[in-house]
């Protein structure tokens, strides 16, 4: 019995082992944590695909009839792009092999992808928003999928003493969100997605009739500042200088989070302040650039309400909102990248009245929009639960002005 049981441990333990090779194995084989199966890619430009590899090893792609070869850096990345696809709502899969490793994406659609960012409202999930329960069956559409940046313990304020988590590493900024994976609008994935840009998509989807995707990158009470490039701080010679006061700027709440920090560091450059939803260029290094990879068709946009808190942050707005757009377009170096934004609804702070006339003024950018909401929201409530027309009015714009 003894023997036996023996024998069943050692058997066990062999098992264990020879798992824990293979995931070793197959663990130097791996696609970016923004590519997974369920995904759409962009119709009608370069598909590209990348990951990383052991080392010098070959990596040979298949995608539909298409194959590509390459070869691992000594850093071990690889990276692949395939021709241009037309729109097709057909399921395809992505095999990816490298020795005797492989991967496979499955049920991959191409067609229009929308990069949809900003703060809380445009966060706020179907769940939360009016009519959801009874519209659950109708909501139901595989052929629009997202994907989603979470909120991870970086995102949130911190107290007292400054985490480790919130210094500007490379590796913190990388770590700032959550990743999952591409999910379909039905079952469960419908509580998981933003509710203007499920009602963008869904009236993108019954005017155009093709697959749908949204990379949706948000973060309650963020500032327009966080979403800006350095690149663009840096060529500006009015914006650059404020990189050293933002702390200084903000509301007397937040300055106290930061006293002990700013105490401990009384001669702090931009460089050192700890990574924040209002800290210039975090959000950008941490949400947009990681997507630059990712061919889109354009950007909607809905944030603000931090912003119009008071003079110094509506001042903020009105030097970055330029910028932001400059950010966007040359992350993903489209000039034209269409960039459609909503201007904050009713509701009862007596500075949204100046702010809205500010976001107003912008609308002689090329190839942006803005979606009125005056006549929505309530004078008590930031958070107005009526999001459908929002995002369809986001969705006229991008039919008309983009989609012709």
């Amino acid at each position: 019995m003894l023997h036996l049981l023996s024998y069943t441990l050692r058997f066990s333990f062999l098992l264990i082992s020879f798992s824990f090779l293979l995931n070793k194995v197959g663990a130097q084989l791996r696609v970016n944590k923004s590519l997974s199966s369920n995904m759409v890619f962009q119709c009608d430009q370069p598909i590209v695909l990348w990951g990383k590899a052991k080392a010098n090893s070959p990596v040979n792609v298949s995608f539909g009839t298409e194959k590509q070869r390459t070869k691992a850096s000594t850093e071990g990345t690889w990276e692949v792009t395939f021709p241009k696809q037309p729109a097709n709502s057909n399921p395809q899969f992505i095999l990816i092999q490298s020795g005797e490793s492989s991967l496979k994406l499955e049920n991959i659609l191409i067609g229009e992808v929308w990069f949809c960012a900003g703060q809380s409202n445009m966060v706020m999930r179907l769940p939360k928003t009016n009519d959801f329960k009874k519209a659950q069956i109708y909501l139901q559409n595989p052929q629009i999928r997202f994907f989603a940046l979470g909120r991870s313990p970086n995102t949130k304020p911190f107290q007292s003493e400054l985490p480790k988590g919130y210094k500007p590493t490379p590796k913190n900024i990388a770590n700032f969100y959550n990743y999952s994976s591409w999910q379909s609008c039905e079952g469960e994935g419908l509580s998981a997605l933003s509710a203007v840009a499920y009602w963008f998509a869904n009236s993108l989807h019954r005017e155009l009739n093709v697959p749908i995707g949204l990379i949706v990158s948000t973060l309650g009470g963020s500032a327009i500042q966080s979403w800006v490039s350095r690149d663009s701080f840096d060529k500006d010679p009015d914006l650059k200088p404020l990189l050293s006061q933002w702390i200084q700027d903000e509301s007397k709440p937040l300055q106290r989070q930061f006293r002990a920090w700013v105490e401990a560091n009384p001669d702090y450059t931009f460089e050192q302040t700890p990574l924040h939803r209002h800290r210039p260029t975090t959000l950008f290094e941490a949400a947009v650039q990681p997507m630059k990879k990712h061919r889109i068709s354009g950007v909607i946009w809905y944030q603000g309400e931090q912003n119009a808190s008071s003079d110094v942050q509506r001042n903020w707005f009105k030097m970055c909102f330029p910028k932001l757009i400059e950010s966007f377009r040359n992350n993903w170096k489209q000039p034209n990248l269409p960039f459609y934004h909503v201007q904050l609804p009713g509701y009862g702070n007596k500075n949204w009245p100046d702010f809205r006339e500010l976001q107003r003024k912008y609308q002689s950018i090329p190839q942006t929009g803005i979606a009125i909401t005056i006549d929505l929201g309530l004078a008590d409530e930031i958070h107005p639960k009526d999001k459908s027309p929002i995002g369809k009015r986001l969705a006229r714009l991008a039919l008309k002005r983009h989609y012709q």
